[in-house]
């Protein structure tokens, strides 16, 4: 299982060393753009299918960005907990194929996170001393992830237990959330949430309420939200609290929101290249997660101001990246398995993504 204090970062040009500034959102573009004009042409972006993509988007956005979770909380710091530990555990894209097995490709690693993190919420309070003792078991329960599968015994009419594919993802989750409940509990925090809460109402009191702030505490804090260059998660995290709290909480109603990215995911990736915005001309041995992310970023930046100058259109990248993800979502109910495109890369294991 790798080191989520110690997980190799493939991204070795450097955004602050790390640490995330006042300028968070422009710093991972200048990352992003310089990774993409190192790789030369082992990939790159189409511009008449960036075009072609341009003229899909909706002159409205036709739904609310945020998630309101029908459940009962007792504060506005742990309906916050909830939301932050959805994200935390929204990882897994090297596991899709057996994520899509184990739940009958109905359900998205996201929405795996949702019901596990719900089911979790279920059995008892999620805060710090609860983190640091979640057990494989428990999140087997909870997320519907098998440990162990029978596998029958080669020229034996018997089965035996074996590790199931999603047995490290399930490992890697666990160890997630126990070391997030561990330095919760060395800052004598109670929770996530309230960790989130208390440090944005304190920088309120200083300055406006600022997305690069939260994406500097998320990255600061947590290495499950520390992705070198990119902040992916914690640019996700940092827009849902923005879209689903900024109406109640003061410090979470950023003045900056119009700067936050897309998180550079491979569900994003994903969609770009069956889009054909993101074109690979070398195989998944030696095209790097990290050009394809960065390519994800700069095609993103890319199509929104082309759909400034050609349709007036002032979208927000998280007002994009919602329309992104309902379009490949519409496309994946209507598109049967022969009209994916074959996706010549794949997604290494990751914390982030």
């Amino acid at each position: 299982m790798p080191d989520i204090d110690t997980v190799s970062h493939s991204s070795q040009t450097n955004v602050a060393r790390g640490q995330v500034t006042s300028n968070a959102f422009a710093a991972v573009l200048n990352n992003a753009v310089a990774i993409v004009m190192k790789a030369g042409q082992s990939a790159g972006l189409n511009v008449a299918n960036i075009d072609q993509l341009v003229d899909l988007i909706p002159d409205n956005v036709p739904f609310t960005p945020g998630t309101r979770y029908p459940l009962r909380f007792e504060s506005i710091s742990e309906e916050i907990n909830f939301t932050s530990l959805v994200h935390l555990v929204a990882f897994g894209a090297f596991f899709n194929n057996h994520i899509a097995a184990s739940h009958h490709n109905v359900m998205t690693m996201f929405e795996v996170a949702e019901r596990g993190m719900l089911g979790l919420f279920i059995s008892g309070k999620l805060n710090a001393s609860r983190l640091v003792d979640i057990s494989l078991v428990d999140v087997e329960s909870a997320f519907g992830l098998p440990l162990s599968c029978e596998e029958q015994m080669e020229n034996i009419p018997a089965y035996i237990s074996v590790d199931a594919p999603t047995k490290p993802l399930v490992e890697d989750i666990v160890k997630c959330l126990n070391d997030t409940g561990r330095i919760l509990l060395n800052r004598r925090c109670p929770s996530l949430g309230d960790l989130i809460l208390n440090e944005m109402d304190k920088k309120l009191l200083a300055s406006p309420a600022s997305a690069g702030a939260m994406m500097q505490l998320l990255a600061a804090t947590f290495p499950a939200f520390n992705d070198l260059g990119f902040f992916s998660k914690a640019t996700a995290l940092t827009a849902a609290l923005y879209w689903t709290f900024k109406d109640r909480v003061p410090s979470l109603d950023f003045s900056d929101a119009s700067d936050i990215g897309c998180p550079s995911d491979f569900d994003l990736i994903d969609f770009f290249f069956d889009m054909g915005v993101i074109e690979v001309k070398e195989t998944s041995d030696t095209i790097s997660a990290e050009l394809l992310r960065a390519l994800a970023v700069v095609g993103g930046r890319q199509i929104r101001s082309r759909i400034l100058s050609k349709r007036g259109l002032d979208y927000s990248m998280v007002d994009l990246d919602m329309i992104f993800r309902e379009i490949q979502a519409s496309r994946k109910k209507t598109a049967s398995a022969e009209d994916r495109p074959d996706r010549p890369y794949h997604a290494p294991r990751s914390f982030f993504f």
